[in-house]
């Protein structure tokens, strides 16, 4: 849309461009008039077909929002006729006599119709049986007729290919799941294929009574090698039923993968594309020829092939505008071919009967960038007429004086039919950094094109040096005797090549070893070198790297930095060095982390102890390195010799400056602890009896106790120990027991001591004393001893104790 004040009315003139054309609107838009003559064309036709009569008199087309159009129906050429339709989708003229035209339009419903009178009505409805999942939404319904017989059409729904028999009847023959693009070989209407997406579809029993296997109508799908891309449409070729073409839109990277040719029965399609990877989108066929000839729409016009695909050429890239060709129609008995575009309307390929001029330029006469001079390229002239072409002149119009084009071929010179000639082109920029174009005008004796006005371009371009390096420079830390590399980006931002003629750095910083200079770089490509970062001493460092080149601001000067660090040694222990209770004759280990943050290897030469109750590991060889952030666990014993607190001190050298570095270590190593239970106080025993007094004896300390021995002080027959399992060792909480024996049959009270001797660094010698006493209120031993001699015992007698037999004498006297 437009706006446009009117100076001297009530309204602005409103200017609409749509897919029909421009509209204006001078009454504040109740009104549209189109203003679409003199040439202009904007027509979206989505398909064409030229009738097939002697002079190719009628051309109907399907456009979008824009209905069935035709020249026919009393319009004067160039104008159409549109009556019929919504969107148009597609045309076709059938094998009848006079042929009958039949289209393909509608949304959100498709409608079949068929026109007697060239599509200036169409009064007869032929629609399919089809449901909304062939018909629904504003879909293109692509029909195509039979061109050898009468009234048989092919019509591609959304998911079914529906078939038109002779005798008017619809019926399904394929399901490919998606619309396409069909085809009906000239001379045999059995074979018919389908471009259905990707995927094309073959039949060459079409017109079989029935659908199906053994004996009906069949498809095969001989897609094989195609690209997976869509295939816009295939075409039988006039003079082969069996041969078939295949075009291709979209691109496939550079790589020319648009058209295609396969036969009847191959398992393969060869590749016949134009050497430049451009979508194709129609194909149209002249079986007039031998070979027959091709031509092929694609978005930037149409190209045609004499050779079956082996070479192409642009078909008049003077007069045809760069638009997308969607379909091509050809009528053979005419000799006439039309292109429909996507937006520029419909042109007409003819034959010319004079001298016609065709041009072919060499990169399209634009040199790009370029460095020296001078530069060339091809002007190729054609006479692609029926009569001999005069060339008057081939020269620089205006412009820059940097183009000429050279003296030879000289002019005036003749073409006869089909003949070329080259003119050279040279540029020679004068001055560095600036776009230059010119007029090149070719003149000569084409009726239609007198005069042919080429722009040549070019401009004159200079190596330019940028240089681009991580963190600024900063090539980070490096260790002593080892070294830092980055990557320093050497970029030609210019236009032509940039040759580096060396590369030099400061002390600590090292350029990169190159095997000869100088060294190119292209013009927006890039070269990496390696900067070394190599330090002889610690701290912080700066340094440049120079760079000598072509570019006129050379040197260029990069400055970089570095820092060479210095290992830290940071010793680590649990509990502060604190081992806790460790006992005698035991050991307990704990880890010394030796942990590296500095940024370099910390190497340990040596780990010593100060106590040797602490005992550091044996190291077969030093040093022991320890990379930078990691740690090294280095177990420390602690194993005392003898009881109390225990202190020391780990001492690490290494390579770190504060070496040697220490951490402190304690411990205790506690005793065993004695404890006694039981009475010794035996009190008064009758005489000839024995009494007996359990003492326990315990270890309650944390480690061991060695009871060394347990013995009675001052030894006679009235006493003796009847258990001692000592000397033993007592564990922590763990009690043995001794039980000690008095005779009473003395005359006085008799006292002695238990002597209990261990390793209690408290008490390491424990005296109990042992009290007992006769009571003389019963007979000696000697009066049971018979009774005791038949293993008789009279308890009663004995108040405190138990009978003593007269054969314990014996073994009581003192020896």
């Amino acid at each position: 849309w437009t706006i446009v004040p009117h100076p001297g009315g009530p309204h602005s003139i409103v200017y609409c461009g749509t897919d029909g054309g421009v509209d204006v609107s001078t009454d504040g838009g109740s009104t549209f008039d189109p203003r679409n003559g003199g040439g202009l064309q904007t027509g979206l036709f989505y398909n064409i077909a030229v009738k097939p009569d002697a002079s190719a008199s009628v051309t109907a087309g399907a456009l979008q929002d824009n209905r069935i159009q035709t020249t026919a129906g009393g319009v004067t050429p160039p104008e159409w006729l549109a009556n019929y339709g919504g969107d148009g989708w597609d045309v076709a003229w059938d094998g009848s006599s006079p042929p009958v035209l039949y289209s393909t339009s509608g949304g959100p419903s498709t409608t079949v119709a068929a026109s007697n009178d060239d599509g200036a009505s169409f009064p007869t409805p032929l629609t399919p049986p089809w449901t909304a999942a062939d018909t629904g939404g504003f879909l293109l319904t692509p029909l195509a007729a039979d061109p050898s017989a009468a009234g048989i059409l092919y019509a591609s729904g959304n998911q079914n290919l529906w078939q038109r028999q002779s005798g008017g009847t619809w019926r399904i023959i394929l399901t490919p799941g998606t619309s396409g693009n069909v085809d009906i070989a000239p001379t045999n209407g059995n074979n018919v294929a389908i471009a259905a997406g990707s995927q094309v579809y073959l039949s060459t029993n079409a017109l079989a009574s029935t659908v199906g296997p053994p004996s009906g109508v069949t498809f095969t799908n001989i897609t094989a090698n195609l690209p997976s891309r869509n295939v816009s449409r295939v075409a039988f070729d006039p003079l082969d039923p069996n041969t078939l073409y295949a075009v291709l839109t979209g691109f496939s990277s550079g790589t020319a993968q648009n058209v295609f040719r396969t036969n009847v029965g191959a398992t393969a399609w060869t590749n016949i594309s134009p050497a430049v990877d451009v979508p194709c989108g129609a194909i149209a066929i002249d079986g007039t020829t031998s070979p027959s000839t091709l031509y092929v729409g694609t978005d930037l016009g149409v190209i045609r092939s004499t050779d079956l695909g082996a070479s192409w050429s642009v078909l008049d890239d003077l007069r045809f505008p760069n638009a997308p060709v969607f379909d091509l129609g050809f009528n053979p008995h005419a000799g006439v071919l039309r292109a429909g575009t996507y937006g520029r309307g419909v042109f007409e390929f003819t034959r010319p009967t004079g001298p016609a001029i065709a041009v072919e330029l060499e990169d399209g006469l634009a040199f790009g960038t370029v460095c020296t001079g001078p530069h060339y390229l091809t002007l190729t002239v054609s006479n692609v007429g029926a009569a001999d072409l005069v060339i008057s002149n081939v020269e620089r119009l205006f412009g820059s004086s940097d183009f000429a084009v050279l003296s030879s071929p000289a002019t005036p010179l003749s073409l006869a039919p089909g003949e070329s000639i080259d003119f050279t082109v040279a540029y020679t920029p004068s001055s560095p950094g600036s776009s230059r174009a010119a007029t090149i005008r070719i003149t000569s004796d084409d009726p239609a094109a007198p005069f042919v006005d080429l722009t040549v371009t070019g401009s004159a371009g200079v190596a330019t040096l940028v240089t681009a390096i991580a963190d600024g420079g900063n090539l980070g830390n490096a260790c002593l005797g080892s070294f830092a590399d980055q990557t320093l980006t050497i970029n030609n931002a210019g236009t032509c090549p940039l040759h580096l003629g060396g590369i030099t750095g400061s002390a600590g910083f090292l350029a990169p070893s190159v095997a000869f200079y100088p060294l190119l770089v292209a013009s927006g490509d890039s070269v990496d070198v390696v900067i070394r970062f190599e330090p002889t001493a610690y701290g912080a460092q700066a340094g440049t790297v120079t760079i000598y080149s072509d570019d006129p601001a050379s040197p260029a000067i990069v400055p970089v930095s570095g820092v060479c660090p210095a290992p830290r040694a940071v010793l680590i222990i649990a509990d502060t060095g604190a081992y806790g209770r460790v006992c005698v004759g035991s050991f307990k280990d704990e880890p010394l982390i030796i942990t590296n943050s500095g940024s370099c290897t910390l190497s340990v030469s040596g780990i010593a102890s100060s106590s040797a109750d602490f005992i550091v590991p044996d190291v077969t060889s030093y040093p022991v390195t320890i990379g930078s952030g990691d740690a090294l666990p280095i177990p420390i014993r602690f194993q005392p010799t003898s009881f109390g607190s225990k202190a020391g001190t780990i001492t690490v050298s290494s390579d770190d400056p504060a070496s040697p570095i220490g951490v402190p270590v304690t411990g205790e190593a506690p005793p065993g602890k004695l404890a006694v239970t039981g009475s010794t106080i035996f009190g008064g025993v009758s005489a000839g009896c024995f009494a007996d007094r359990t003492v326990t004896i315990t270890n309650v300390g944390d480690c061991a106790l060695d009871v060394r021995k347990v013995r009675l002080r001052r030894p006679s027959r009235y006493w003796r120990l009847l258990n001692n399992p000592f000397p033993a060792t007592l564990h922590p909480g763990s009690s043995l027991s001794v039980v000690v024996q008095y005779r009473a049959d003395e005359k006085c009270a008799r006292i002695t001591e238990l002597v209990i001797k261990s390793n209690d660094p408290i008490t390491p010698r424990r005296c109990l004393e042992l009290v007992a006493y006769t009571v003389w209120d019963h007979g000696r031993c000697g009066d049971d001893c018979g009774d005791c001699g038949r293993g008789e015992t009279h308890p009663s007698r004995c108040h405190q104790g138990y009978p003593a037999c007269c054969d314990d004498d014996d073994e009581r006297r003192p020896r």
